[in-house]
């Protein structure tokens, strides 16, 4: 329950606005949990997901942190793998080859091997999440 004057998030049934501080706070706060517990509805959840994403002032950084969510509902390979091949080497791709860990390991290093050639930091990103169990 957040305090009455707190407008920083409203959640209502179609639209969920956040300023830039809440939703920085918010990613942080998912991408530094052992794994995703969120009090709400999973379907909400999803949704929080992809609007803090998707949000129009979303930055770099505020993404990379959602994509880097290991996290294997809500569509995040998806999103992640569409990062993963499309052979750019920048904060998107490193955080979404690291959210990439909670995936089966074979299909996972099979999509890791190609991203590794886009750069020498995929290569080294690359080589460290492969050797994950």
């Amino acid at each position: 329950m957040r305090p009455k004057g707190d407008r920083s998030a409203r959640l209502t049934r179609k639209t969920l606005v956040l300023s830039r501080e809440s939703m920085l706070a918010v990613a942080t706060a998912l991408a530094n949990a052992p794994r995703l517990e969120v009090s709400i509805a999973a379907s909400v959840a999803g949704d929080l997901l992809i609007a803090l994403f998707e949000h129009a002032e979303a930055t770099p950084i505020s993404q990379a942190k959602i994509l880097e969510i290991a996290e294997n509902r809500f569509g995040m390979p998806d999103l992640r793998t569409n990062y993963l091949r499309s052979g750019q080497s920048d904060w998107l791709a490193w955080a979404a080859a690291v959210g990439s860990r909670s995936v089966n390991k074979a299909q996972r290093n099979h999509v890791l091997k190609y991203f590794k050639n886009a750069s020498m930091m995929n290569r080294l990103i690359s080589d460290c999440v492969r050797a994950l169990p």
